[in-house]
């Protein structure tokens, strides 16, 4: 368990704590920040996109890449 402080948004002003899985030396493999990890962001406005609407950031997949 590799746990790391990811900075995100515009200006790098907003900071997470998140276990990451390094592959390489240059990069590591994080749940995604943006839906939790499933890959589904319609949970959060089923409303309007629907229930099974795939997160943007991570493309669906529910994980996401980070430079390390």
């Amino acid at each position: 368990m590799n746990l790391m402080r990811i900075d995100r948004g515009f200006h790098r002003e907003n900071v997470a704590i998140c276990d990451v899985d390094v592959s390489s030396g240059i990069a590591g493999e994080i749940a995604c920040l943006e839906c939790g990890g499933d890959g589904n962001w319609g949970k959060f406005a089923p409303e309007i996109v629907g229930a099974d609407y795939p997160c943007n950031d991570c493309k669906g997949t529910g994980r996401m890449w980070v430079s390390l």
